[in-house]
């Protein structure tokens, strides 16, 4: 497969390439350090692989597409296009494009990477040292992991994955992990909130519908959902809980404030440091079952509901 380098001698003062609109070619493009930004009005186009040097950024008007890798040791962008790979895309800085940036295998980024306004996908990985961001969805086969915020206008997902983030995480639709999600600042969610594994969040968890973990869920400040509040494990939470129905955990329930469910509450044990509120459904009246508190209370006083406290074996 042969290969088309671009140098010093074909980019024009500007930065444009200086022989054509566009750079394609049907093996692998390999442009050479020291280049500063490489600016194409049309798209640049490679059946391998494009490569790029140290100091040497690539920039198209019309999108970047690649049957192998796309691996630039600046950043990538396209103003009015997407950036697509046949195998994965690595820059050690921004990744940004208007369109989708897509890759079969992982998408890495020393900066951020934004998709203006559609999705970021990738059947391995997307990790950046910035933040991710998408007007549409985010998803990956494997983990996602940003030093920053993850944020998309739809829907945050992997399929066996975590899902990491320095600051904040905020979906309009779904957050769903195969694995735990984890997150330096809050979760904001217009949906549902799932995860294979643990939930742990510095900030507060808001979900419009139900929040899921299979294993534990702790959260430093506060735990609200419009529906059902589930974790395999315990459930901790540094502020208060308020569940739009059911609160149920496979073992115990902390919370420094008040719990409130419309719902009944469900666990081995709840400790409370103030009132505990079960049965509180405003849509219609409850059954005595969807009242109840089904578990040892340690610490905290039952304001509403009734006490069912578990039977020794």
């Amino acid at each position: 497969m042969a290969t088309l380098f671009v140098t010093a001698a074909d980019i024009t003062e500007d930065g444009f390439y200086r022989e054509h609109d566009m750079i394609s070619d049907d093996g692998d493009i390999q442009i050479a350090p020291d280049l500063g930004w490489v600016r194409v009005r049309g798209s640049i186009r490679a059946a391998g692989s494009i490569v790029a040097g140290l100091a040497s950024s690539i920039t198209a008007g019309k999108g970047i597409k690649a049957g192998g890798d796309i691996d630039v040791c600046d950043r990538i962008e396209s103003s009015d296009g997407s950036i697509k790979s046949g195998g994965g895309i690595l820059s050690r800085s921004n990744i940004v494009a208007s369109g989708d940036i897509i890759a079969r295998d992982d998408i890495e980024a020393g900066g951020s990477v934004v998709a203006g306004a559609s999705s970021i996908g990738a059947i391995g990985s997307i990790a950046a040292g910035g933040r991710i961001k998408a007007r549409a969805c985010i998803a990956a086969g494997d983990s996602i992991q940003a030093g920053d915020s993850i944020e998309s206008g739809a829907v945050i997902e992997t399929r066996v994955g975590s899902i990491l983030a320095g600051g904040s995480i905020e979906a309009k639709h779904r957050l769903v992990a195969g694995d735990s999600i984890t997150t330096g600042g809050n979760v904001c969610v217009g949906r549902q909130t799932k995860a294979g594994g643990n939930i742990e969040v510095r900030g507060n968890i808001d979900s419009t519908d139900s929040i899921e973990a299979g294993g534990s869920i702790t959260c430093e400040g506060s735990i609200s959902s419009k529906w059902c509040i589930v974790a395999g494990g315990t459930i901790k939470a540094g502020g208060w809980i308020e569940s739009g129905w059911n609160l149920r955990a496979g073992e115990g329930i902390e919370v420094n404030l008040g719990i409130s469910a419309d719902g009944s509450i469900d666990a081995r044990w709840v400790s409370c440091g103030q009132r505990i509120f079960a049965g509180l459904c405003k849509w219609r009246i409850p059954t005595p079952a969807e009242q109840e508190v089904r578990a040892e209370i340690r610490s905290g006083m039952l304001a509403h509901g009734t006490h069912v406290p578990p039977v020794a074996v």
